[in-house]
């Protein structure tokens, strides 16, 4: 009989520790499960987000798309007014300047030539990190000196400043300077047509200083870009 209860009890044991082996499966089972909860749940909310932020950006995308398509179909007219700036500004204040571009956008109109509503030369042709620089480098931050700049670095004509309060000259020196390549150097000086022979040869930027309003026969050929090529 004792053998009997031995054995019984054995088997009840046997069972129990069956029971404990499931208890203890089923609770790591559950822990798993609940870690994937918590990791699907963090992949939802990460979608979630990402589904936000790209609807943001399809939004920005097409905003981008939109402007674009505008910029590209007034892309010629923004781009004549502009050349015609670049040529014909020169010599005017920034009043007359205004005046010179109301006057070309209204004939851009007249033959259905499209143009942006608001044309600023700095806009169509300068990068604000840039024109930034350039006033870093003492340019006044006006825009009729902004557009002077534009002017000297886009045109292909040889820029002559009347600078009587040498802010242009001020502002080249600075810009020019980096690396060293602008000489300088004064009409009255005995060595400008050595200077001058040494920056072409070189290819170095030349500044002559104290020109008058009547230019010497000497630079007519460089001022209207007559270059010869010479093999020798």
């Amino acid at each position: 009989e004792l053998r009997e209860k031995q054995a019984a009890l054995n088997l009840e044991l046997a069972k129990v520790e069956e029971l404990r082996k499931s208890m203890q499966a089923c609770k790591s089972n559950k822990e798993r499960l609940d870690k994937e909860i918590d990791l699907t749940q963090l992949r939802l909310e990460r979608a979630e987000k990402l589904t936000t932020g790209l609807a943001d950006e399809h939004r920005r995308w097409g905003e981008n798309v939109e402007n674009l398509t505008s910029k590209i179909k007034k892309l010629i007219g923004d781009v004549f007014i502009s050349a015609a700036c670049i040529s014909y500004y020169g010599p005017f204040t920034g009043d007359y300047r205004n005046r010179l571009t109301d006057k070309w956008l209204e004939k851009c109109k007249e033959d259905g030539i499209e143009v942006s509503e608001t044309f600023e030369l700095e806009t169509i042709m300068g990068d604000p990190m840039t024109i930034m620089d350039w006033q870093i480098d003492k340019l006044p931050a006006n825009s009729v000196s902004v557009c002077n700049a534009i002017m000297i670095e886009k045109g292909l004509r040889k820029p002559f400043l009347i600078d009587p309060q040498l802010q242009g000259t001020t502002w080249l020196k600075s810009v020019r300077n980096r690396p060293a390549d602008l000489q300088i150097v004064r009409m009255s000086d005995p060595s400008l047509l050595r200077t001058l022979e040494t920056s072409i040869k070189l290819g170095y930027e030349l500044m002559i200083e104290d020109m008058q309003e009547v230019i010497d026969p000497i630079f007519e050929s460089i001022v209207t870009n007559e270059v010869i090529s010479n093999k020798g």
